[in-house]
């Protein structure tokens, strides 16, 4: 309303009035509005800046529309206006909400355009790509950085391991790890999350163990996510002992203690028929939930102790 008075009373609009006018409308969740405003932007003498359509994009990601962002990229490039990080990281996080594939021919949109592309963007569409579960693109992405001149950093790394463990992927998740102390890339606890959960999901229990022992010895802080991980790599494992060991750390470092804990440990021991361990750590947890009640019933099932069996399920009713 305020640019159609403006114009009214043939006051000068200019490339700085349209973005405020188009901000305006991002802010206010109104992509319809921001398209609007595009359009008589682009129909006047006023140049188009990357302020502008980072903004509108920013407005369209509100309600998913990436088939605009698309479109509003391929105007960027008729036009020959500059695609900077804050267009393409806000492009592409409107195509993530619809899926990995749109995320990823934005990507490659990017690239006929002649797009600048960076750390951060690729950093995007890894990311998407790891959320599809498509890790095998990610690496793929990641190994064509170092060929764009580009470094990774720990959000590259912790993007690529978090695809990997979706994939089941830990040996290439550890050889990222690998990889970034090659290349001196400062490590967190976030990278080592992602790396411990990969190992729980393929079956590798010693290197999630390994990996928590590392941790100790950067003096990285090691939470309930980190211990969580670990304890469900030993219950895949078939390690109980190991588990039960991993839950007493946590308590000894004040880490709290959650359903998720107690319910992976109490499963370890229930896997090895430990039914007597089951209980006694179910009878430790302040209040029973039905993740552990439901990991000690199939304890005392496999220990052949339907009786127990049938008094939890008492308790749980």
């Amino acid at each position: 309303r305020l640019c159609s008075t403006m114009r009214q009373n043939n006051l000068e609009t200019d490339t700085i009035s349209f973005n405020a006018a188009i901000s305006a409308c991002e802010k206010g969740c109104e992509w319809v509005g921001a398209l609007l405003i595009l359009s008589v932007f682009a129909k006047s003498r006023v140049q188009l800046d990357e302020i502008s359509c980072s903004a509108v994009i920013s407005a369209c990601e509100t309600d998913g529309q990436w088939e605009n962002a698309l479109q509003l990229l391929v105007v960027m490039a008729q036009n020959a206006m500059r695609v900077g990080t804050i267009t393409s990281c806000a492009a592409i996080s409107v195509c993530k909400k619809r899926g990995w594939k749109n995320a990823l021919q934005f990507f490659h949109a990017m690239l006929l355009s002649r797009a600048t592309l960076d750390t951060i963007t690729f950093n995007a569409t890894i990311s998407a790509c790891g959320k599809g579960g498509e890790w095998e693109v990610a690496w793929q992405l990641f190994r064509e950085m170092p060929r764009c001149k580009l470094k990774f950093d720990s959000i590259t790394c912790s993007a690529l391991i978090s695809a990997c463990e979706l994939g089941g992927d830990w040996e290439r998740a550890l050889r990222t790890l690998r990889i970034m102390v090659q290349k001196t890339v400062k490590s967190n606890a976030i990278v080592f999350n992602a790396a411990i959960s990969a190992c729980a999901t393929g079956d590798a229990w010693q290197r999630a163990l390994q990996l928590l022992a590392t941790m100790d010895q950067s003096k990285l802080e090691s939470n309930a996510i980190t211990h969580n991980a670990a304890i469900k790599a030993c219950e895949k494992g078939g390690v109980w002992e190991k588990a039960i060991q991993l839950l007493g750390r946590m308590a000894q470092r004040m880490v709290e203690l959650n359903a998720t804990s107690c319910g992976s440990t109490i499963s370890a021991c229930g896997k090895d028929g430990m039914w007597e361990n089951a209980l006694h750590l179910l009878h430790t947890e302040d209040e029973f939930d039905s993740v552990s009640c439901n990991a000690a019933i199939s304890a005392c099932e496999k220990g052949g102790k339907w009786e127990m069996a049938v008094q939890l399920l008492r308790v749980m009713g």
